[in-house]
């Protein structure tokens, strides 16, 4: 057990951070990078996670045995159904009132559905742009599914701002 460590990967708005202890929860390496390509391009996600990794010492690499990932909350972006990023992901910021009457009209009260810049409202509007056949992911599931290469789960509270509950 002394040997093992546990990362954290964090992606905000300009760019990607690693954080790394130890067993005795002692900071053992940390490192960041800026976005290649920009917040909104979901590829600038993963280049930058690809770094990280590539960046940290053999020694701690070969003994992560847990890595969180965490991310800018409602930040939402369309895949094709392999997974692929397709366009820009749209802000936790961006407000989107193009499905205002058909949201409300779904979701019956649910306040934290109904506002312009909920999840809900932007997931609408990629399916507006892309079409039905595509999976729709916040910045963080994004990243958890690209390393498990499975797209079939998001995280828990990321569903519910979706209103799959």
């Amino acid at each position: 057990m002394p040997d093992d460590f546990f990362g954290g990967l964090d992606f905000g708005t300009s760019g990607a951070r690693i954080s790394i202890i130890n067993f005795n929860k002692e900071l053992k390496y940390t490192n960041s990078v800026p976005y290649q390509y920009g917040f909104k391009n979901p590829n600038s996600w993963i280049n930058s996670c690809e770094k990280l990794l590539d960046n940290l010492p053999p020694d701690i690499k070969k003994n992560i045995v847990n890595l969180a990932i965490s991310g800018t909350s409602g930040t939402l972006t369309a895949c094709t159904l392999r997974g692929d990023p397709i366009g820009e992901a749209i802000p936790y910021d961006q407000a989107c009132n193009e499905n205002k009457i058909l949201i409300e009209s779904i979701t019956f009260g649910e306040d934290h559905l109904q506002t312009p810049y909920s999840s809900l409202a932007k997931a609408l509007k990629l399916i507006d742009k892309f079409g039905e056949n595509i999976i729709l992911r916040h910045q963080s599931d994004l990243i958890t599914g690209w390393f498990l290469k499975d797209w079939t789960y998001g995280e828990e509270g990321n569903n519910i701002k979706l209103g799959w509950i």
